[in-house]
């Protein structure tokens, strides 16, 4: 894993350039049913490039120095020359606002669940007055969020508006066919597209491993884990950000990432520690580290905790291999990994052995530190929202007219 991700830096370092979209990989190939069915050992690994689209994946393979195409699958990536290769995309729920004060006619918003939201723990509200889930018709809206007032609790895609494939030019292509501005209304985000990804439901942006109602779904890291197998979630983003996150919790906003512990509550409402004590992967490694964490500058120490609470780190540093959680705790620091190499060689799964571990660079929010363009790590201390900055250097045109940014 460790010479795979550094010989994939700069693949990665690209893939989280994408922030506002989502990739759905669809695991559900007909190929594979058969083989699963058997249960004859076979292993799975899902990986996922949040924001990685057909246009983020073409421009990966030019950086690689693939030859320019303009349609299919392309060539110039590993997981180009997989078979079974498809394109999917995906659309969740909208719903309207409608509450006690407000019993009717609110619009319908892609962020609210079929609850009302008066009580903030997950599943504790009452169902919104007049609310009734309508599969149909479709309700994509008027903008991002959705705003609209027309019936239908799924926003839907529709390939004569959006396009069957990203190729496939909305114009000069059946003129007043396609709209543009069709893809930006209602687009789903990292929680609930990863939810759909991990349960096969769809829920409303925001929603971790629940429905439209706030219930608890199985995802497909429950269903493995009873069925014998050993489980892990690897990221380069933050343990308790909304992609690997939706795997291992079920809270109702995609913001409720650590909280602090209560042995008197059976739910503690937050996604690491449903993580820790609800799923319990056996390897659980990513960013989130609260040293230096949005610190860009040589002076410091500096901790923030927003992806772990300070409780938790700290009784974690504490007691790094007997806990309550019953993991051994790594983290980032000098030799890191050989330790985590060293540690990982003696952790038996098969006898209950569990390992989390908790990295992070300076400034870069948390995030796994990723090699440039330029083969080092210059761009170290940016962030996702401020990667485009140091990313984005020079325009090519292309034989077809088109720009591509040299990256």
């Amino acid at each position: 894993m460790i010479s795979f991700l550094g010989k994939y830096r700069r693949f990665l370092a690209l893939t989280m350039a994408g922030f506002f979209c989502t990739l759905l990989l669809i695991f559900g190939n007909s190929v594979f049913q058969p083989t699963m069915a058997g249960g004859n050992g076979v292993n799975v690994i899902i990986m996922i490039g949040d924001g990685m689209g057909w246009n983020m994946a073409r421009a990966a393979a030019l950086a690689k120095g693939a030859p320019f195409y303009t349609s299919g699958k392309g060539s110039g990536l590993s997981f180009q020359n997989l078979t079974g290769y498809g394109l999917v995309t995906t659309y969740g729920t909208t719903v309207q606002g409608n509450t006690p004060a407000t019993p009717k006619n609110q619009p319908h918003l892609t962020g609210n669940s079929g609850l009302d939201g008066s009580n903030p723990l997950t599943g504790a509200s009452p169902v919104r007055p007049n609310f009734s889930f309508q599969p149909t018709p479709f309700n994509p809206g008027d903008r991002a969020d959705g705003n609209s007032l027309s019936p239908g609790n799924l926003t839907g895609y529709e390939t004569g508006k959006g396009g069957p494939v990203p190729w496939i030019p909305l114009t000069p292509a059946n003129p007043g066919r396609y709209d543009k501005e069709y893809i930006k209304h209602s687009y789903p985000d990292s929680a609930n597209t990863a939810t759909t990804l991990y349960t096969g439901v769809k829920s409303y942006n925001n929603a971790m491993g629940v429905d439209v109602y706030e219930k608890r779904l199985k995802t497909i890291l429950e269903i493995a884990k009873e069925k014998g197998k050993s489980t892990g979630l690897v990221t380069s983003v933050p343990v308790s950000h909304a992609t690997p996150g939706a795997a291992a919790s079920f809270v109702n906003r995609r913001s409720k990432y650590d909280s602090i512990y209560d042995p008197t509550k059976t739910n503690q409402d937050s996604i690491l520690q449903q993580t820790l004590l609800n799923f319990q992967p056996n390897v659980l490694l990513g960013g989130g580290h609260p040293l230096d964490f949005s610190n860009t500058t040589n002076t410091g120490p500096v901790f923030n905790y927003t992806y772990i609470t300070q409780n938790t780190y700290e009784y974690l540093k504490a007691n790094p291999t007997s806990n309550r959680y019953g993991y051994n705790f790594l983290e980032r620091g000098p030799n890191a990994t050989k330790t985590l190499l060293d540690t990982a060689a003696k952790i038996d799964p098969n006898k209950g052995g569990k390992l989390f571990g908790l990295y992070g660079a300076r400034g870069q929010d948390g995030n796994i530190p990723t090699s440039s363009s330029k083969g080092d790590y210059s761009s170290t201390g940016l962030g996702n929202f401020t990667l485009y900055s140091s990313v984005v250097k020079t325009v090519t045109p292309c034989p077809s007219g088109q720009i591509i940014l040299t990256i």
